[in-house]
């Protein structure tokens, strides 16, 4: 019964408010009770007491994306890689918000570079701490459709900087793609007709738009 473990958790805490288990036991049973913002609480508190608790860490990285905050939920994860934890425990998570956003990405058209954007930002941040296969089909997957987009923008507004952009964007797809692209090869292959073409296109476009600068 987690709403009686909840309960004597909070009332072991008030005899024995140095003991890192019991607040810690209290934010199990109040995330089973769903109520996350108290169970977040209880967690940190833990930590507070015992910062080497790997378990209370990963329930408030766990307990902070199931209520949409990402950069809380980032944050704890870098810490934790930082300190020497399991990539193959926390690569997943760091991962999760980029395929989140990707997919949102991919069910709305309307939404669609925006949430690109935010799968780039988190699957190159994800790679940088925990590379996979995974983290480089992301990245390169929406490097190559935003990369498109400012494409089209570069070109509508003669821009050098949206030029540089876009070059720069796709030169990224290009670099993860060889292993990203082994997670969707057909993607991949998708990706691959078009890539050579626009590289080409955007590199003669940043030195056209760009020599007066």
């Amino acid at each position: 019964n987690w709403a009686k473990v909840a309960q004597y958790a909070a009332q072991g805490q008030k005899k024995f408010p140095k003991d890192p288990q019991l607040p810690y036991l209290g934010g199990v049973a109040l995330r089973n009770l769903k109520q996350l913002d108290d169970a977040a609480a209880s967690f940190r508190q833990a930590l507070a007491l015992d910062a080497k608790n790997s378990n209370a860490q990963l329930y408030l990285a766990q307990t902070y994306s199931d209520l949409g905050q990402t950069d809380s939920m980032v944050a704890i994860a870098d810490a934790a890689l930082a300190a020497g934890g399991n990539k193959d425990v926390w690569g997943p998570m760091l991962l999760k918000p980029a395929q989140d956003a990707f997919t949102a990405a991919q069910a709305d058209s309307t939404t669609a570079i925006p949430n690109y954007t935010k799968a780039y930002k988190y699957a190159m941040h994800a790679d940088s701490l925990a590379p996979s296969k995974y983290t480089k089909f992301f990245a390169a997957v929406s490097a190559f459709q935003i990369g498109t987009d400012v494409y089209r923008r570069a070109t509508a507004q003669k821009s050098c900087d949206l030029s540089k952009q876009a070059n720069d964007l796709l030169n990224t797809t290009q670099y993860f793609l060889p292993e990203g692209g082994s997670v969707a090869p057909q993607a991949a292959a998708s990706i691959l007709q078009y890539l050579p073409q626009l590289l080409d296109a955007t590199g003669k476009m940043v030195k056209f738009y760009c020599k007066e600068k």
